[in-house]
């Protein structure tokens, strides 16, 4: 069993002990994106948009829509886009 050392908390089964086990992408609870919508926001950053139009007309926030076209975040495969 995992345990986190960090003196916080010493059970297993803690966020610790589960690194890399966490929902990920649009399978997250709190995901504002899909894989169709991070492509989207790529292709109309590319096309000039500015970070500030891209937050309102994908109703999110300046830094997340940033970290998407900057590829930050949303590292995506094109299975993921292509499959979905």
């Amino acid at each position: 069993m995992d345990m986190c050392m960090k003196g916080r908390h010493v059970t297993g089964g803690t966020r610790c002990g589960l690194a890399g086990r966490w929902p990920r992408g649009s399978s997250h609870h709190n995901a504002k994106a899909t894989p169709e919508i991070v492509q989207s926001i790529r292709q109309d950053r590319s096309a000039g948009m500015s970070f500030g139009n891209l937050a309102l007309k994908y109703r999110m926030s300046l830094s997340g829509v940033r970290k998407i076209a900057l590829g930050l975040t949303w590292k995506l495969e094109e299975k993921e886009v292509e499959g979905s």
